[in-house]
């Protein structure tokens, strides 16, 4: 499994969330409408997000990359979602500082030897600014799929 699959298995979203509590409570109502989580995953996203910040300052697009313990999540996914206006974060790096996030980037692992494989994939999208770009005008998966195999896999 490589980060196409994931995102073939999860896909883009676009939300008009005002805070990221809005947006978890949009996510888990989503991912159990898709029996990709546990009835717990809401409770474990916010607590978890409280205790480990995830906002990322990137060099044109802040990401946040929320996350749960694998026994929360059912199927391995990848869910971008591609924010109507900046939420927003807590940094992940530095705890006193916000950034204001347009991609969230939710990383649904149950299985736990392919998440360090799905994190360094990650990292080769939010580093490049073409993908990072492409990504917040894109308007369905087959499209964020289609860029990624274009400026990822050549």
């Amino acid at each position: 499994m490589d980060l196409l699959d994931l995102i073939e298995n999860g896909g883009l979203r676009i939300s008009h969330a005002k805070d990221y509590k809005e947006l978890y409570r949009e996510m888990n109502q989503q991912l159990h409408c898709l029996d990709y989580v546990e009835d717990d995953f809401l409770m474990a996203l916010l607590q978890r997000e409280e205790e480990y910040p995830t906002g990322i300052e990137g060099g044109k697009v802040n990401i946040a990359l929320p996350h749960v313990d694998a026994c929360y999540v059912k199927q391995n996914a990848l869910f971008i979602y591609q924010l109507a206006e900046e939420i927003p974060f807590v940094r992940m790096d530095d705890h006193q500082q916000v950034v204001g996030v347009r991609l969230v980037f939710l990383l649904l692992i149950h299985d736990l030897e392919f998440h360090v494989k799905a994190i360094s994939e990650l990292t080769r999208i939010w580093t490049n600014d073409d993908i990072m770009k492409g990504l917040l005008f894109v308007k369905s998966k087959e499209e964020s799929v289609q860029l990624l195999k274009t400026k990822l896999y050549k």
